[in-house]
């Protein structure tokens, strides 16, 4: 798909090797201050957030997190949802 969007677009480019950049899973701590945080703002917008939830998709947050700081997403609660205007 994409050596065509290349070819459409008269980009000359190609793929060398195919990687995945996925690393495995990350876990914040529920009681984390950033976990919290997020919790608290989600309810002040009216989101029934007591717990936090996995996330079922890959994101740049497994390689921050090889890096050692924590971190979250912090998204709409629905992939069928994510990226898209209000």
């Amino acid at each position: 798909e994409i050596e065509a969007l290349f070819a459409a677009t008269g980009v000359e480019a190609g793929i060398a090797a195919r990687k995945p950049t996925t690393g495995g899973p990350t876990a914040t701590p529920s009681d984390h201050r950033l976990v919290q945080a997020a919790l608290a703002i989600a309810r002040r917008h009216g989101v029934d957030a007591q717990t936090p939830r996995g996330f079922p998709g890959a994101c740049d947050l497994v390689h921050m997190a090889a890096a050692g700081p924590a971190g979250i997403l912090h998204g709409p609660g629905s992939l069928s949802v994510a990226h898209q205007p209000r």
